[in-house]
């Protein structure tokens, strides 16, 4: 494997653009997944506190990132 499309998507059009690429360059995908509830408004509005504060958040531990990759 040469190459990984990763991306993160807290609303699910991210999601579709990435999956999309995926299948062109025929390549495995994988999502950054956030531990932080970011879902409708309340969620919408953390997210750009967070920004501002510039406080970063953990993510899940990824599977398929490794050293074989040469495009990400």
């Amino acid at each position: 494997m040469d190459t990984l499309v990763v991306y993160y998507s807290r609303s699910g059009h991210t999601k579709k653009a990435a999956e999309a690429l995926s299948n062109v360059l025929e390549c495995d995908i994988e999502e950054v997944v956030d531990t932080t509830n970011r879902d409708g408004p309340i969620g919408y509005l953390r997210s750009g506190y967070q920004a501002i504060r510039k406080k970063s958040t953990p993510i899940k531990k990824t599977k398929k990132i490794r050293a074989t990759i040469r495009t990400l």
